[in-house]
Parts: C-alpha cells; sequence; structure tokens
C-alpha cells in the first residue's frame, strides 16, 4: 500500500475547549476527558470522566446544531457501540474483509 499523507496547512477544522466540547462547523458536542486525548493529543487523561466506556463505547453529550444562530439541542447523551468481525478465509485478499457494526444508543 502507498503511503496516506493527510495535509491541512490551514490547521484543523475542529476546535477543542479546555472544558472539552467540540466545535466543528455548526455542531458542538461535549467528550469524555478520556477520548478527548485521542482528538485533541492531550496527555494524563482522567478516566473518572470517561467518554468511553467498555460495554457503550463512545460516549458524547449535550450534541448541539447551530441553525441560523439558533442552537438546537440534538441529543443529551448518545453512544456508539462498535463491533468488526473479520470474515471469509484467511487467505489473500481475504483477511482485509470485515463487517463493521455500530449500535447507536441515545437518552
Amino acid at each position: 500500500m502507498k503511503p496516506l499523507h493527510v495535509v491541512q496547512p490551514e490547521g484543523v477544522g475542529f476546535k477543542m475547549t479546555d472544558t472539552n466540547v467540540l466545535e466543528w462547523q455548526n455542531w458542538s458536542m461535549h467528550i469524555g476527558k478520556l477520548l478527548a486525548p485521542i482528538l485533541y493529543n492531550l496527555r494524563n487523561s482522567d478516566r473518572r470522566n470517561a467518554g468511553f466506556t467498555a460495554r457503550e463505547g463512545v460516549v458524547l453529550s449535550t450534541i448541539t446544531y447551530k441553525d441560523g444562530g439558533q442552537i438546537r439541542p440534538i441529543f443529551y447523551r448518545v453512544s456508539l457501540a462498535e463491533m468488526v468481525v473479520p470474515y471469509a478465509a484467511p487467505e489473500h485478499p481475504h483477511p482485509r474483509k470485515f463487517a463493521f457494526d455500530v449500535l447507536v444508543t441515545s437518552v
């Protein structure tokens, strides 16, 4: 495979606040402190306010969308549990084939 080079000469297209709020385009969402370092390259995360749990996967909260200056609430809390299952024969090229399922739950 050829190398993939991601280049963003003007910087990233999102903003991460000190309170772990991710702002991207018109979207805003709170991300727990455990997931925030993955997105923002931070260190020494606090696991008590996790953005990922073993049972629920990625956990996002207070998701809003700014619609013409009005902030509209979308989800209070949502989790994304995922499962990747390899299938087919172990010979080339089949090991690269996967079934990817996502279960979305919200409160």
